[in-house]
């Protein structure tokens, strides 16, 4: 295995080819454990260019078709402290994304969900989180007409589901997460939040 100090100082771009492949190689060999995963990330080339904190959101809707509600979480810390949100948060290292939006999802509503989720986008407009350059990627499921039960937890003071019809004001740029996410299931969701 090449050493991220070798990748780093590299002279020739064919030992940082090199290198890279060989941890390709490697994960193929060894999977996706959380060890090679940080290994995978510390071997990869540092570059000279800015990099927004990676985040993902996830937009988790119920309830029978005259009544849909979605999952939102009471915000415990800033910034929008006791603004409602959708859950989510921060990408941990060599994390892969879906696993990043099914931890969150548990860690904030103890909803463990385990059936089908699809990615809505990527949201990076600048100014879009007060703390700096994030980018978030936003996931969408259906639940079904029966609401899974949902508790605060983590960083989330409170979590209850919100008729889609009466969302109250959304931190972030979430509203139009969930115009977004309601558009990939088919469902009208024209304005959703104040």
């Amino acid at each position: 295995m090449t050493s991220h100090a070798a990748i780093c100082v590299a002279d020739s771009p064919r030992i940082a080819r090199d290198g890279f492949w060989s941890e390709m190689r490697e994960r193929r060999a060894v999977g996706n454990s959380l060890a090679f995963r940080t290994r995978y990330t510390y071997a990869m080339p540092r570059y000279n260019f800015s990099r927004p904190a990676l985040s993902v959101d996830i937009v988790l809707v119920a309830g029978p078709p005259h009544a849909r509600e979605v999952l939102l979480v009471l915000r415990r810390f800033d910034p929008y402290s006791g603004e409602w949100a959708l859950p989510g948060g921060f990408v941990e290292e060599g994390e892969r994304l879906r696993d990043a939006v099914l931890r969150e999802l548990a860690e904030e509503t103890g909803v463990e969900w385990d059936g089908p989720m699809q990615q809505v986008a990527a949201y990076g407009d600048p100014g879009r989180d007060p703390r700096g350059w994030t980018v978030s990627v936003a996931w969408v499921a259906d639940a079904g007409e029966s609401p899974p039960s949902a508790v605060g937890g983590d960083d989330a003071a409170e979590a209850a589901w919100h008729r889609l019809d009466d969302l109250p004001r959304l931190a972030f740029d979430h509203s139009g997460m969930i115009v977004d996410a309601l558009s990939v299931l088919g469902i009208d969701g024209s304005s959703p939040g104040h």
